[in-house]
């Protein structure tokens, strides 16, 4: 493999089936069990430990992301904690800041005392960032839907990256983050709550349709996007890469989503 990649550590597209042939004796790549081992023979020892560590690591994310999932942090406290998003940093009222600490532990009956008693669920703090951003990430589901009920609304925009690591939520909004990362229930509950049907990602300028076809390892695509059709996105709008949902669901495969484009009535000229 180093011979025919001249030491290189990656593998050009037009090098794949070679290599695939002449390790594995097949054409189709995958990272099955036999395949690698077959590989790792091929190696040198401190090669085949290296190897070791990038295959596993690369399996275990993606199965991670394929669930739909957050990887597991090394450093203990909440997802928040672990991610930098510090309350601190977005909002200056001291009853917000016990909202977000009750929210981060998903402490459903200590928010809506402190809803009850005066909140605004829609206070939008430094960065754009809200109470309802705040319930997003780490599975914080019932303080999530508290806010909802209360009139949290999703389409709120956030202006710039908080924190570290996934999610990027600069530039998107709640609703946009529900339909490319969260659950098809959580995206339900967005929608049914003011969820914005025609809301638009800053970055290519994809509108949910495309964010829930195009965007990589989105969690139940098909079931969120059987739940968006029937609020009347625009079904031919074309992305910043002249790409209409219909164009990004043939070419990424998924003929299920372009089936369900055409009965809703896409174009597909």
């Amino acid at each position: 493999l180093k011979t025919q990649t001249k030491n290189r550590l990656f593998l050009r597209p037009e090098e794949i089936t070679p290599c695939a042939e002449s390790i594995c004796g097949s054409t189709n790549v995958r990272t099955s069990k036999s395949h690698y081992h077959k590989l790792k023979q091929r190696l040198p020892t401190t090669q085949r430990n290296v190897g070791d560590l990038i295959f596993y690591f690369v399996v275990v994310g993606v199965l991670f992301a394929t669930a739909g999932c957050e990887p597991i942090s090394l450093v203990g406290g909440s997802w928040h904690t672990k991610h930098r998003w510090n309350a601190e940093d977005f909002f200056d009222d001291p009853q917000l800041l016990e909202l977000c600490a009750a929210i981060e532990a998903d402490d459903a009956d200590t928010a809506r005392q402190l809803i009850d008693a005066g909140i605004d669920v829609n206070t939008i703090g430094n960065s754009g960032v809200t109470p309802l951003l705040w319930a997003f990430p780490g599975n914080i589901n019932r303080c999530f839907s508290l806010l909802l009920d209360k009139g949290a609304d999703p389409n709120v925009r956030i202006t710039k990256r908080i924190g570290v690591g996934n999610p990027n939520v600069k530039d998107t909004t709640v609703t946009i983050l529900a339909a490319r990362s969260g659950s098809s229930s959580q995206f339900e509950r967005v929608m049914s709550n003011g969820g914005n049907p025609h809301e638009t990602q800053q970055y290519m300028k994809r509108t949910l349709l495309h964010v829930i076809i195009a965007h990589a390892f989105v969690p139940e695509r098909n079931q969120k996007l059987a739940l968006l059709l029937p609020y009347g996105p625009n079904l031919n709008y074309m992305s910043a890469m002249e790409e209409t949902p219909m164009m990004a669901a043939v070419a990424r495969g998924n003929l299920e989503a372009a089936r369900m484009l055409i009965e809703a009535g896409a174009d597909p000229n």
